[in-house]
C-alpha cells in the first residue's frame, strides 16, 4: 500500500500494450490508523471481486500524488476524506469519479460518512442519564467531521437544557486548565480516543476521580489508546468496514456509467461501546445494558449477563425486570427490533448485513424473524418506508 512512484510503474506495466490506463483506484486518507485499515480493506475486498482495478492508499499530503495521477490520466476513480470542494472539483474536472468519506461537502458526489446526529445525541444520553453536572466537548476546529460531532452533542444537550463548553486545546497548560474549569461531575466527549487519552491523563495530573469526577467518551475504539491510557476508554466504534463497503459500491455504480450514486448523504450508525471512563453507575444491571447496547450481535444468555452483572443469574432476572420491566430475553429482542428497523428505514446497506450487526448471521432466520415483529420481510419494510416518506 505504500505509494512510491505509481504512474511510473503503471505506465511501465502497459507500455506497448494500447490498454487504458485509467484503472487505478485510489483512497486517499489523512492517516492510517485501526480504523482506515478496516475500511480500506473493506473497498480492497469489494474491488477484488470484480478483478478490474487496482487499488492503491495514500496517506497524509495525498494532494500532489492525485494532481499527478488525475492529470496522466491513469485514475479512475478515488474514496476519500476531502476537507474542502477544491479538490473535488479538480478530480471531477478531470474525469476522475469521486466518493467522499466524512461530513458532507454539499456537492452532488457520493458522500459516505458516519451518523454524527446519532453520536451525539448517544453521548448526550449516556453523559446526562449519569447525573453530570456540566458537558464539554474537545475537538479540533478544522475536520468538518469533528466540528459536526461537536454540533449535534451541543444540540442534543441543549434539547434537556444543558450548555456544552467547547475546546480544541490538544495538550499543555490550555488542556488542564479546561478540564480544570468544568463543573463537577463532568461529561466530556472528544473527537478521538487519542484526545480522549490526553483528557484522562490530565485528569489524573488534576487529582480528578474517573470516571466519578469526569466522565470521558472518544471516537474510534482504540486498543491502543485504552492500552496507554491504562483504562477501558468509552468509545464510539465508527461503522468502518460498512462505510468501504458502501464506498467500493457506489463508486463501482459511477464507473459503471450509473446515476444512483450521485444521492445524498448516506449516514451509517456507530456503536458506542461504554467502559470504564464513562460508567458512573455502579448498578449491576446499568453494566450489562451497557454491554447490550455495544454488542447487539452477541448471542449473549442471561447467565453471561448476570456475570456481567455480577449477580446471581436469579438475582439479575429479578433486578432486571425492575429496572426495565422486561426479561433479559424480552429485552434484547426488542433491542434487536428496533436497531433493524431503524437500520432498514433510514440506510441501504444489505439486508444480510444488518441482519447480521442485529445477531442474525442467516439472511432466511433474519427474514423470517423480522416477517414475526413486522408482518413484512426486510425488503417489503425498507420499501414501505420509503414509499410512506415520498407520497
Amino acid at each position: 500500500m505504500d505509494m512510491r512512484n505509481p504512474l511510473r510503474e503503471k505506465k511501465q506495466r502497459s507500455k506497448g500494450r494500447g490498454t487504458n490506463l485509467r484503472t487505478l483506484i485510489a483512497v486517499a486518507l489523512p492517516q492510517l490508523g485501526e480504523s482506515e485499515m478496516i475500511l480500506i480493506q473493506s473497498v480492497r475486498d469489494f474491488f477484488a471481486e470484480r478483478g478490474e482495478y487496482e487499488l492503491i492508499v495514500l496517506s497524509g499530503g495525498y494532494e500532489s500524488a492525485l494532481r499527478q495521477l488525475a492529470e496522466h490520466g491513469v485514475l479512475a476513480g478515488t474514496i476519500g476524506e476531502f476537507m474542502g470542494k477544491r479538490w473535488v472539483e479538480f478530480l471531477l474536472e478531470q474525469d476522475v469519479k469521486v466518493v467522499c468519506l466524512g461530513e458532507w461537502l454539499g456537492m452532488k458526489v457520493p458522500t459516505i460518512t458516519p451518523d454524527y446526529g446519532r453520536m451525539g445525541t448517544e453521548a448526550a444520553r449516556l453523559f446526562l442519564s449519569s447525573g453530570v453536572k456540566s458537558v464539554a466537548y474537545l475537538g479540533p476546529n478544522g475536520p468538518p467531521g469533528s466540528l459536526r460531532l461537536g454540533e449535534t452533542f451541543a444540540a442534543a444537550c441543549s434539547v434537556q437544557g444543558h450548555q456544552v463548553v467547547k475546546s480544541s486545546a490538544s495538550s499543555g497548560n490550555l488542556l488542564r486548565d479546561f478540564i480544570r474549569a468544568l463543573e463537577k461531575p463532568a461529561g466530556l466527549l472528544c473527537a478521538t480516543d487519542h484526545l480522549a487519552r490526553r483528557a484522562l491523563m490530565v485528569a489524573s495530573v488534576l487529582g480528578l476521580s474517573i470516571p466519578r469526577d469526569l466522565a470521558v467518551v472518544g471516537v474510534g475504539n482504540s486498543r491502543i489508546e485504552s492500552l496507554y491510557a491504562g483504562m477501558a476508554i468509552s468509545s464510539f466504534e465508527l461503522p468502518m468496514a460498512e462505510m468501504g463497503r458502501e464506498a467500493g459500491r457506489r463508486l463501482a455504480d459511477l464507473l459503471d456509467g450509473g446515476s444512483d450514486a450521485t444521492g445524498p448523504s448516506l449516514a451509517i450508525a456507530p456503536r458506542l461501546h461504554e467502559r470504564e471512563s464513562s460508567m458512573r453507575s455502579s448498578s449491576g444491571v446499568d453494566r450489562a445494558l451497557a454491554y447490550l447496547r455495544s454488542h447487539p450481535e452477541s448471542p449473549v444468555s442471561s447467565g453471561e449477563l448476570a456475570r456481567i452483572a455480577g449477580m446471581s443469574r436469579r438475582a439479575f432476572e429479578l433486578a432486571m425486570k425492575a429496572a426495565t420491566g422486561r426479561s433479559p430475553g424480552t429485552y434484547l429482542q426488542t433491542m434487536r427490533r428496533e436497531r433493524a428497523e431503524k437500520m432498514i428505514r433510514e440506510s441501504t446497506l444489505e439486508i444480510g448485513l444488518i441482519g447480521r450487526s442485529c445477531g442474525y448471521p442467516e439472511p432466511a432466520l433474519f427474514s423470517a424473524a423480522f416477517r414475526r415483529w413486522s408482518g413484512m420481510s426486510p425488503r417489503e419494510y425498507r420499501q414501505h418506508s420509503a414509499d410512506r416518506s415520498n407520497p
